[in-house]
């Protein structure tokens, strides 16, 4: 498998393109560990994730509303991790740097 990787994955491919994920789920999913591939819209909407109260809308300064997953790791049911929008380009860098020493004339 590993040897012929460059010939195999191309086969496979081309194999699995002739079905629907659904075929190849039902087809697989007893002898051999699978699971789709999915887009972000579909994490997003994926019962599982809704059940756990994965999904998060965040407040961004630029593109409003972002929808998003939250950490997955959680003490007696909280998030361990504060949720915020990704920062903007530079956005912490003066406290970065001021954690490290060095003040507005350094950088």
């Amino acid at each position: 498998r590993v040897q012929h990787r460059e010939i195999l994955i191309p086969e496979l491919q081309a194999v699995f393109k002739t079905r629907s994920v659904e075929h190849w789920l039902d087809r697989l999913g007893n002898d051999v560990p699978c699971a789709p591939i999915q887009t972000v819209d579909q994490v997003l909407e994926h019962p599982q994730l809704k059940a756990r109260g994965m999904c998060m809308e965040l407040e961004h300064p630029t593109v409003g509303t972002l929808k998003t997953v939250g950490c997955p790791v959680r003490i007696d049911g909280q998030s361990s991790v504060s949720q915020s929008a990704p920062p903007l380009l530079g956005q912490h860098t003066r406290e970065i740097l001021a954690e490290i020493g060095l003040d507005d004339m350094e950088f």
